[in-house]
């Protein structure tokens, strides 16, 4: 067992919870993102519907990267699966975790394509209405990997009142929208730490009551924008690399988050022989 793993099983010891997801192929080589779920029947329809005229290039992407993953690595989309179902059960009885932080304790760890994995996933399967969140001000990227251009966002919403439907874009999946950063800030948490942001998820909620957000957040490390986004959310999960952070910087990722928000960690990038192994992945939330 690595020494990753061994500070992944302490932590979790620790903290109590996990789903763990493996994103390398058969050969053991990484892959560059988490992978979504197989699609299933029906999907074909979701993914080739229609798009506004303006975003052809958005369904495009979004599909090559349903394809690309279903087709690498089936493992790593079963598990995604198992993730997507445990939280839907989950919220059967918590609504609470429909307001869902990604987050990871360093750069480079896959955050932001588990981000929109996961909202394609529960947009497709679910038949649950979804809009994915860019709150990461300092580095946004989920624009780039939808192929969109930086366009006015949360940023206009905070500071220059813009109306928050007018930020919204249609990702041309069925129940699936997407609310981008609108450029990057010096000092986000002066804005993450206004009353803006409570405003105006607070609307975005009244308006969809069952509507599932899931915030693409900045890393734990060494920024304190997710302590501002914390009040704003009912769960964190952490996406762990592997061989990535440092035991000292997991253990001081997961020290960050208290018991009321942590919901559990996506194991990113695990070996094929770690994660083939009897009882490898583990699920208590």
């Amino acid at each position: 067992m690595s020494r990753l793993e061994k500070a992944v099983e302490e932590a979790l010891k620790r903290k109590g919870g996990v789903s763990v997801a493996s994103t390398e192929d058969e050969e053991g080589t990484p892959l560059n993102s988490p992978p979504v779920e197989t699609p299933g029947e029906g999907d074909a329809a979701l993914l080739s519907g229609q798009t506004e005229p303006s975003l052809p290039p958005l369904r495009e992407r979004i599909n090559e990267l349903v394809v690309r993953y279903r087709e690498d690595n089936p493992k790593a989309a079963e598990e995604y699966g198992k993730i997507k179902s445990r939280l839907m059960r989950i919220a059967e009885r918590d609504s609470a975790i429909k307001r869902l932080l990604i987050t990871s304790a360093l750069k480079g760890e896959g955050k932001s394509l588990t981000t929109l994995n996961l909202a394609i996933s529960l947009a497709r399967s679910y038949e649950q209405n979804v809009l994915m969140l860019d709150t990461d001000l300092r580095n946004p990227s989920l624009h780039k990997y939808l192929g969109l251009d930086e366009g006015p966002g949360l940023i206009q919403c905070f500071r220059d009142n813009l109306n928050v439907r007018d930020a919204i874009v249609e990702t041309g999946i069925s129940r699936l929208k997407f609310l981008p950063a609108g450029g990057t800030v010096s000092d986000p948490v002066e804005l993450l730490s206004s009353s803006k942001p409570k405003e105006i998820f607070s609307q975005i909620q009244m308006a969809d009551p069952g509507l599932f957000m899931l915030f693409d957040a900045p890393p734990i490390l060494p920024f304190a924008d997710v302590h501002s986004l914390l009040p704003e959310v009912g769960g964190v999960i952490l996406v762990v690399r592997e061989g990535f952070p440092s035991r000292k910087h997991l253990t001081q990722a997961l020290d960050a988050l208290d018991e009321a928000h942590y919901r559990g960690v996506i194991f990113n990038g695990a070996s094929t022989s770690y994660i083939n192994k009897e009882d490898s992945y583990g699920y208590s939330y």
